[in-house]
């Protein structure tokens, strides 16, 4: 810098002469030559543009008054001679070069684990604490008595455990879903698997990791909340084994198709996924927290069991239930897809003028349907459309 600024004149005018203030301006350059491979999506930052300094060389001392003056360019900036030293440091940490010495598949792997099994966590802790919450409050406690155990359930009581899983649920699923899917239940994890969203490998290492997650969650009540740790999934009086069985098969199959719908299946509206799969738990907890317990995940029955070491005869119906449910939901939704349910109503997506469905052929051509069952106007690169010979050509 200090170079470029002293490229000024270093005499100054004689007297009688003309006053008149000569500059000059040196240019940083800060910007790298456009490849035709790469594309600026966005604007240099202000810190990464070139800046054109005038210097004013009519003083005698030579006291140069820099002017700045941004000038935007299109192509991407070149970090060589300006850098923002207020950014973070990339400079490689041992954890980073750790994971960069694995394979791209096993450093993936990794990653979704730490994900499930912290997102894990954070989703039952928050469930569970509201819970006991819920459970302290529909009794009277007086000085450091804490009852957790609630005589007869109340709605109050009910709203406010289905409310605590379905927001938590929803808030940390939209943390972790770019992470690691934001899964948290094993019997999704199987749905997911049985439908090709993740592999088998990843599915294995995800269901244990929630277990454990679901086991940690439970241990962090119990140690930081006074009072004994009631959170388990129990059957209600007069609840018989088959009816609970049923009842959680429902309630999770509601849980996984609406994630499949939602998340799975790609549209625009992914970003906002989280809250309707959230709303989906709320509504089934609404039903199931009085009848069974309202657990929908073997990670949330299995955790609270480990933390009070106490597992009911009953524990199996909340590994059965769900991973039916997650099954029969798994069978639904290969059903329409099978019968291409895109071609049932118009895809709200193509706008209000969209009469057409739209229908999807082999090798993945998105095209408007033709009135005679054909397949029309092709959308995008890679469509087609039908030829007056009856064969498809290119769009």
């Amino acid at each position: 810098m200090d170079e470029l600024l002293h490229q000024a004149p270093q005499q100054a005018q004689p007297l009688g002469q003309s006053q008149t203030p000569t500059t000059t301006t040196a240019t940083i350059a800060t910007t790298a030559k456009s490849s035709p491979t790469s594309t600026s999506f966005y604007p240099a930052p202000l810190s990464l543009r070139s800046h054109h300094i005038t210097t004013n060389a009519r003083s005698p001392t030579h006291t140069l008054a820099p002017t700045v003056r941004t000038t935007h360019h299109d192509a991407a900036p070149s970090f060589s001679l300006l850098m923002n030293t207020d950014a973070p440091s990339s400079a490689s940490t041992p954890i980073r070069g750790l994971l960069r010495r694995l394979p791209p598949t096993v450093r993936g792997h990794t990653v979704a684990m730490l994900g499930e099994f912290v997102g894990t966590i954070a989703f039952l802790f928050f469930a569970f604490a509201g819970t006991q919450v819920a459970n302290i409050s529909s009794n009277t406690n007086t000085g450091n008595t804490v009852i957790t155990t609630v005589q007869q359930k109340n709605p109050s009581q009910l709203l406010y455990i289905s409310l605590s899983f379905g927001f938590s649920l929803a808030a940390n699923a939209w943390v972790f879903f770019r992470i690691s899917g934001g899964l948290f239940n094993p019997a999704v994890t199987v749905g997911m698997v049985l439908i090709g969203a993740i592999s088998w490998v990843r599915g294995v290492l995800l269901f244990i990791i929630q277990l454990c997650g679901g086991m940690a969650a439970a241990g962090l009540v119990k140690a930081l909340f006074h009072g004994e740790l009631n959170v388990s999934t129990t059957l209600s009086a007069g609840t018989t084994i088959a009816q609970g069985v049923v009842i959680e098969m429902l309630l999770t199959a509601q849980l996984c198709f609406t994630i499949f719908m939602l998340a799975a299946e790609k549209h625009q509206g992914n970003f906002i996924a989280p809250v309707g799969i959230g709303i989906s738990l709320f509504v089934s907890e609404l039903v199931g927290v009085f009848w069974t317990g309202g657990s929908l995940n073997p990670a949330r029955s299995f955790g609270p069991a480990v933390a009070i070491r106490q597992f009911h005869s009953t524990q199996w119906i909340y590994w059965v239930g769900p991973l039916a449910g997650s099954v029969f939901a798994v069978l639904l939704y290969k059903l329409i897809k099978a019968l291409e349910y895109e071609t049932a109503n118009p895809d709200p997506e193509l706008g209000p003028d969209a009469k057409l469905p739209p229908v999807m052929k082999a090798g993945g051509a998105l095209g408007n349907a033709a009135p005679d069952g054909g397949l029309g106007e092709g959308v995008g690169n890679g469509g087609v459309k039908v030829a007056e010979n009856g064969g498809v050509k290119s769009a």
